[in-house]
C-alpha cells in the first residue's frame, strides 16, 4: 500500500532549510539551553522473568502498555500510600524491638488459698 504523504513544495523546502540552518548555528555556537540527560535502561537479566512478565501485564492493563509510566505509577503509590507507609513503620518498630535487650521474666510463685492451716 502506498503512503499518502505528499512532497513538500519549493516554498516549504526553503522554510525548512532556513530553520535547519538557524538550528545548526545555535548548536554550533553552543547557545542551546537544552541539556540532555542520559537514559538508563534495565537489562532483561536484571529482572526475574516472573517479575518482568507481571510488570508487562500490569503496564498493558493500567498504563496502555507504557512500562516506564507503570514504574512511575508504582513509585507514586509507594511514596504516597498510607498503607505502604504503615507497613514501613511496622518494620521499623519490629527492628527497634528486636534490637532492645530481652529481659528474662522472673519466676512468680502463686499464693495458695489454704493460708490458715
Amino acid at each position: 500500500m502506498e503512503s499518502q504523504t505528499r512532497k513538500p513544495t519549493e516554498e516549504e523546502k526553503k522554510v525548512f532549510d532556513e530553520a535547519d540552518k538557524k538550528l545548526d548555528k545555535v548548536m554550533s555556537d553552543g547557545r542551546s539551553k537544552i541539556s540532555m540527560k542520559k537514559k538508563i535502561f534495565m537489562k532483561i537479566s536484571d529482572v526475574d522473568p516472573e517479575d518482568a512478565a507481571w510488570l508487562k501485564s500490569f503496564a498493558d492493563r493500567h498504563t496502555d502498555g507504557k512500562q516506564f509510566l507503570a514504574i512511575k505509577l508504582l513509585r507514586f503509590i509507594a511514596e504516597k500510600e498510607p498503607l505502604y507507609n504503615a507497613v514501613l513503620d511496622h518494620e521499623e518498630r519490629l527492628a527497634r524491638l528486636e534490637s532492645q535487650p530481652v529481659e528474662e521474666p522472673k519466676l512468680k510463685i502463686p499464693k495458695t488459698q489454704g493460708g490458715k492451716k
